[in-house]
């Protein structure tokens, strides 16, 4: 597993399939940190963002895929106040409009109409109405994606939806990201 951590160099460690995130976070983050993280994601681009309610998943394909994502990478990316998952999220999601082949619309043009939604969430212009609107995006770009690609493109914003709401919440109405572009 990969592990990008507030404060620490990316590090990688093995672990067994079906390791719980807490224990993994147990072995290989520092007891300060733990407390401070607000939210993780786990898999790579197709994967879940999950909230600290959640470190009993275990890291495995099954777990995974019932909460939305896959395990994927292995990825391990955890989050404080410094660190916001919706920068994350815009990230991945650039990372796919920059490398879509151009092929079907809702990948091309859907995937900027997501990053132009995300920037409006980390700059404090979102009103709450945008959230069905990011919703509705996301849905329409992952079930009419022609490839795996498009399809996963909006996972980390749809998990972050469905399990870390609060912070896209917290991002509405002036508010901005506390952690800052």
């Amino acid at each position: 597993v990969g592990v990008s951590s507030p404060g620490n160099a990316p590090f990688l460690v093995e672990v067994q399939l079906g390791t719980m995130v807490g224990e993994l976070l147990d072995e290989v983050v520092d007891d300060s940190v733990r407390p401070s993280i607000r939210a993780f994601h786990v898999g790579g681009p197709g994967g879940v963002s999950l909230g600290p309610d959640r470190f009993d998943v275990p890291l495995d394909y099954a777990a995974l895929l019932d909460l939305g994502g896959q395990l994927g990478t292995g990825g391990l990316a955890l989050f404080d106040k410094t660190v916001c998952p919706i920068a994350f999220a815009r990230s991945v999601v650039s990372f796919c409009a920059e490398e879509s082949c151009g092929t079907c619309p809702p990948c091309r043009i859907g995937t900027w109409a997501l990053l132009d939604l995300l920037d409006r969430f980390e700059d404090g212009r979102a009103r709450r109405s945008e959230m069905r609107r990011l919703e509705i995006l996301c849905r329409h770009i992952a079930e009419t994606s022609l490839c795996e690609l498009g399809r996963k493109a909006p996972n980390p914003v749809t998990t972050g939806l469905r399990w870390i709401r609060e912070v896209y919440e917290e991002h509405l109405d002036g508010h901005g990201c506390v952690a800052g572009r």
